[in-house]
């Protein structure tokens, strides 16, 4: 049984209230899909009872219909880990923080906060952390138009496809070399 299976029944008794559910993407990841509202349950009694000492990860995903959050969380001694998901509405993205239970979800939900423009409820100090403080809109989102120029600076970008072709055409290489020396020589 895998640590997100195992981790699902262990939950489901400690927690019966909180529904959860075993998901799985193509590639064959599984994770725990947590309501958002009590995300910082679930992931409390992971650390508390069940030993989580670690969160590798917590990232933003913008899938256009809903943002998620992606939590991985370890444990270091047990060799274990149990990766969670939360869906929130695009216009209403609000969860509530785990900075208290993990130091590094400080600068990991201010990074999500910045990028998706999701707010962590209860965080201390959520505030823009990658882009400018007076930067618009949350860069990372399906639905952002990068600006034209920020500060009278232009901010336009090229297609890196139309970069990178000219490029891929210069270093492509020839099936059939010719050979500098004299008993191969094709001239």
């Amino acid at each position: 049984m895998s640590d997100v299976k195992r981790m699902h029944e262990t939950l489901s008794r400690a927690l019966p209230d909180i529904p959860l559910e075993v998901e799985s993407a193509q590639a064959g990841m599984s994770w725990i899909h947590v309501p958002a509202e009590h995300i910082a349950a679930v992931i409390g009694h992971l650390r508390h009872t069940e030993g989580f000492d670690y969160l590798a990860c917590l990232t933003g995903i913008d899938t256009g219909e809903e943002l998620q959050i992606a939590y991985t969380l370890r444990s270091l001694p047990d060799k274990t880990e149990c990766a969670l998901k939360i869906s929130l509405p695009r216009d209403e993205a609000v969860v509530p923080t785990i900075s208290h239970l993990y130091g590094v979800a400080d600068w990991f939900e201010r990074e999500v906060f910045d990028l998706y423009g999701v707010h962590f409820d209860g965080h201390p100090d959520l505030r823009r952390i990658m882009m400018p403080d007076d930067w618009e809109g949350h860069p990372l989102r399906k639905d952002y138009v990068f600006p034209s120029e920020y500060h009278g600076i232009s901010a336009e970008r090229p297609d890196p496809h139309d970069l990178l072709d000219p490029e891929y055409e210069a270093c492509a290489v020839d099936p059939a070399p010719k050979s500098d020396s004299k008993e191969g020589s094709t001239s």
